[in-house]
Formats: structure tokens, sequence, C-alpha cells
């Protein structure tokens, strides 16, 4: 890495040094990794602010969206995205996302399109369309009203690449809104930092955190309880920032994994579930009662999960499965009506429940009864 100190000439001068020293402001030229730009930030040797090409930073392993499927690869694979031109000097027709000039009121405007998420190559899962539209809309936004915030980077010295610290989302829109320099702050003061601290960081101070899927929140807190088994409601809620209840949903799901239907966990996946919605299906004890639960709010939502048919389970008043069958009429007349018609169909009835004719509920009921063991004894009978 070379880092070049002055007003753009390779070598600083005496004057330009004392100037920058003065006023406490330097202009540096930052060659690192195959990329080369100037700006100006604050004095100092190695942090501050750079403008960087997009392409030429590489994703962290520690990224806090563990939930999130579009990546450098999926641009390369649906949207045609070259990653390989760092300076955007391939005009590649291959590439969906197309940047055509246009006169407005004598000037001319750059316009870039984006292809429909029903436009992209190689046909993807529908579930992604809504992580697609996410991007769309955040690189459209940065390319109208610039790019409000810097993303924060480190250096990799081993590889000599710029490694995403904060800000991912912001860099993969860039990358597809095919916008050529990002707003980038440097600090160095994170190599001795672990994973897990780095992970912990970057929740804390994301701006855009609220973009984060349930999904998402169930796999940074089944990395938090493998590690710690014994980690409380509390300590979970602070370090994810969500709720309590929610918390201690993730707790209750994730430690008593085989308490619950798989269910849950696929509608997780395809985001059909919402943070409420856990919080009561974990609530539930029995797993037939979860996985109705479960597929009421997907036929209520006109979802369904891939693999998964909802199962028709005939239940009783109190919502236990039905072990007996039963007849029900509403009305005394009704009742006896049908008493006496059940009489007049199976004379044999009669002799059964010693009742020629049926005046009351309670005869009925009796009537009902002796059928059951008429028909059980023709049924043994038969055998």
């Amino acid at each position: 890495m070379s880092m070049i100190i002055g007003n753009g000439s390779s070598e600083p001068t005496a004057t330009s040094k004392k100037t920058s020293q003065s006023n406490g402001d330097a202009i540096r030229a930052l060659n690192f990794g195959n990329v080369s730009t100037q700006v100006s930030f604050n004095d100092g040797d190695k942090e501050g602010y750079y403008k960087v090409r997009p392409k030429a930073l590489k994703p962290s392993d520690h990224n806090p969206r563990p939930d999130w499927v579009i990546n450098d690869s999926w641009l390369v694979k649906h949207v045609g995205i070259d990653m390989q031109d760092i300076f955007e000097s391939n005009m590649d027709l291959n590439c969906l996302v197309q940047i055509k000039e246009e006169v407005v009121d004598g000037k001319s405007i750059e316009i870039v399109i984006y292809p429909e998420f029903e436009q992209l190559l190689n046909s993807p899962d529908i579930a992604q369309k809504k992580e697609y539209e996410i991007l769309v809309n955040l690189a459209k936004s940065i390319k109208e009203v610039g790019q409000i915030q810097p993303i924060e980077i480190e250096s990799n010295l081993e590889n000599s690449t710029l490694v995403v610290l904060e800000g991912h989302l912001r860099r993969l829109a860039c990358i597809l809104g095919r916008i050529p320099y990002i707003k980038t702050i440097r600090n160095e003061g994170l190599h001795n930092l672990s994973r897990k601290e780095k992970i912990g960081r970057q929740i804390t101070e994301n701006s855009m955190r609220t973009n984060i899927s349930v999904y998402g929140n169930y796999l940074l807190a089944s990395d938090e309880i493998n590690e710690s088994k014994k980690i409380t409601v509390r300590e979970l809620s602070a370090k994810l920032k969500i709720n309590r209840d929610l918390a201690s949903a993730l707790i209750k799901f994730i430690s008593n994994h085989e308490n619950y239907h798989q269910c849950i966990l696929d509608a997780l996946k395809a985001g059909n579930l919402s943070s409420n919605n856990l919080i009561k299906v974990v609530a539930i004890n029995r797993k037939d009662r979860q996985e109705d639960f479960v597929n009421k709010l997907l036929k209520k939502n006109n979802l369904g999960l891939p693999g998964h048919s909802p199962k028709k389970v005939s239940r009783g008043t109190d919502g236990r499965k039905r072990s007996v069958a039963s007849l029900q009429i509403k009305t005394t007349a009704n009742c006896i009506q049908a008493g006496n018609k059940l009489l007049k169909c199976i004379p044999e009835l009669k002799k059964y429940s010693s009742i020629s004719e049926v005046t009351t509920v309670d005869e009925m009921n009796n009537l009902l009864k002796n059928l059951g063991t008429f028909l059980l004894e023709i049924t043994n009978g038969d055998k």
C-alpha cells in the first residue's frame, strides 16, 4: 500500500506539507488494491475519509445480517454485474442495469434503468424479491440525493484489500446502481477485535438495523446461545437490540428445538413469521397446535411453505383431536322427529332400547347409545 500526501503530485512539497499541518487538513490519494482517488480529510497517517470504487471493497465475514441473500455472486448471476470491472469502464450489454444519457431542459442527465425482478437472469427465488427491491430503492436514493452516511472500512494487509466493517447494503446498492465512487471512513483500530465483538459493534451502530428479518435475529441468537448456553433474556435482548419478549421466545425455540414443529423454522426462513407471531407460536405447547397455528396464518395471508401441505384435523370443542363420532341436533322437536324416524328405519332398536316412541331428548340420547351397540354387534357378527 502506498499513501501519497499532497495536491495530487507523486511527492508532497515542503510548502504543501506545511500548509496541511497548519490547517489540519490534507489531500491524499489512496492506492490500495488497484484503487486510486483523491479526497480531502483530516490529517493523519492511516485513518480518515476516502472515496473508493465500491467493487474494490470486500465484504467482511462478520456481516450482522446473516439472513441477507443478495451478495456479489448473486448480482453477477442474476443482474449480470461485472465484478472485475472495478472502474466501470466496460459498458457490457450483458448487465441488466443500463445507464443512459437524456437531455432534460437543455441539460444532459444520466438515467439509471433497473430491471424488474421478473426480468432478472437465471430465475431467482421469488422469496428474494423483497431484498432486491430494498436494494434498488437504496441505490436510487443514493443516486438522487447522494450518499449521506459513509461506510466504515479497514485494511486487510495480507490480501491488500479494503474490507467493509459497516455498510454492507450501501456497498451493494452502489454496485447495483453502477455508482463510480463510495464515501468511506477508514478505521484501523479494530483489527484485534474478535468476530463476535465486531458483530456486536455493528449491531449497535447500524442505522439500518430495522431491515433485518426475524430469521436474521434467529441466526444471530443461535450463535449467541451456542456460545453461552446460560445467556439470559436480558443479555440477549441487549446484544441483539430486540425486545425481551422476542428474546425470550428465541431462547425457548433454539434451546428446546425438539419441542417445536419443523414448519415454524420453515416459515421463519421464508419470511412468513413476524416477531409477534413467533412469540405466539412458541408459547403453544403441542406440535399439532403449532402446525395448525402456522397453517392458519399462511392461509390467511395466501402463503404457503415449499414441501408442506396443510393437514386437515377434525377437532372437538376443546381443540383436541376427535376420538369418537358425534351427532348434533339443535332443537327438541328435531330430536323427537329424528328419533322416531330412526325407529322406523331400524325397528330392531326397540328391543335394544325398550323405546317404542321417542317423546323427549333423553329418550333420543338413549336410543343413540343403543344404536352404537346395535351397529357394533352387527359388525362383530359379520366378522
